[in-house]
């Protein structure tokens, strides 16, 4: 059955959380058709496969609902009016508690309050349910309502996101740390964006302290990661081992000389900045050996995800390699540094 689904998403970045979304989609194998996309909120028409796939690999979800009602006009008696007339208390049992929420998005409808929408939403519910009472504590059943630029989205919550489940494995928290390690809602996104899936086989060749590798064993990766520096290996190793993350093998070899043939996805953060240092090269000297090689190691169709500076343009590389550019995501880190994420298809 094909629903009518919202997704309520992470603000901190205008385009990685939908991407994200989309990209789990199609590692999948879930079909699905974009209604409206908007930073914040993505509204799909997909299957019940589409909740549960990104409910549990994605880290910048906050909700995701069955939508009941979308009223574009932004005026409280056109959201009452929509809300009543997708009669949502024919979901709800009797006795059951339910809860009203209402999320707003960039400061669209600065004219409503929210708390005013979330009693009268609530009261329509009761009083069209068969004996259903409004419980904010304990709730069997939650509403979500978003005000967005777009109008007025409301609906039943079928998942919450679960951004805390990382919360232990936030770098300074492993037992080997390196200040250039990514945030486990980034290396997750990555790791998500390469199209990656349980049980097939994963590839970090820059893994420095394994903190991708961490994300995608987390989902059932058959995780392999490789450094040319030997303490970083052992680092990873460490840390992979304290979270009793299974992998399939961390290596020590050059980024040019991989030796892995078949993966389904890489994902990776060459050494820049705090790293680069260290290896006496530069990024403008690693990738032109780095890429094609990152090319044979995938099987037909795999993706590449690569951070990297903004001072970096790797579509070049990446056309003569064999890759398609499908996706550039900007992510500013300091005045120093934006970081890009691009997301390569081998062809």
């Amino acid at each position: 059955m094909i629903w009518s689904l919202f997704f309520l998403l992470s603000r901190g970045h205008p385009t990685l959380p939908r991407a994200e979304v989309g990209a789990i989609l199609e590692a999948e194998g879930i079909g699905f058709e974009v209604v409206a996309s908007r930073p914040g909120l993505l509204r799909l028409r997909a299957g019940e496969a589409a909740v549960r796939a990104v409910a549990a690999r994605s880290l910048m979800l906050g909700y995701c609902g069955l939508e009941l009602a979308h009223c574009e006009r932004l005026e409280e008696e056109a959201i009452l009016r929509a809300c009543r007339d997708a009669d949502p208390g024919r979901l709800l049992k009797p006795g059951d508690r339910f809860a009203v929420r209402v999320r707003r998005i960039f400061g669209a409808g600065g004219h409503l309050r929210s708390p005013d929408l979330e009693r009268a939403i609530g009261a329509l519910i009761a009083s069209g349910s068969s004996g259903a009472k409004v419980d904010l504590e304990r709730p069997d059943r939650l509403f979500l309502g978003v005000i967005s630029e777009d109008g007025f989205t409301f609906g039943l919550a079928m998942a919450k996101g679960d951004a805390k489940s990382s919360s232990g494995r936030e770098p300074r928290r492993r037992p080997f740390f390196h200040p250039s390690t990514m945030p486990p809602k980034l290396a997750r996104c990555m790791v998500n964006l390469s199209r990656a899936r349980a049980g097939e086989v994963f590839l970090d060749p820059f893994c420095g302290a394994g903190g991708i590798l961490l994300e995608a064993a987390s989902i059932g990766c058959d995780a392999i990661g490789s450094d040319l520096d030997p303490r970083m290996v052992r680092g990873a190793k460490a840390n992979l081992e304290h979270f009793n993350m299974p992998y399939i093998g961390l290596v020590r070899s050059d980024a040019a000389l991989l030796p892995i043939r078949g993966a389904r996805a890489i994902a990776t953060d060459p050494p820049y900045g705090r790293r680069a240092p260290s290896l006496k090269r530069g990024l403008h000297e690693i990738l032109p050996g780095f890429i094609p090689r990152a090319r044979d190691a995938l099987s037909p169709g795999g993706h590449l995800c690569m951070a990297h500076p903004s001072s970096v343009d790797v579509a070049p590389l990446a056309d003569d390699a064999g890759f398609d550019l499908i996706e550039r995501h900007e992510v500013f880190v300091h005045k120093g540094l934006t970081r890009v994420i691009s997301v390569l298809r081998r062809r």
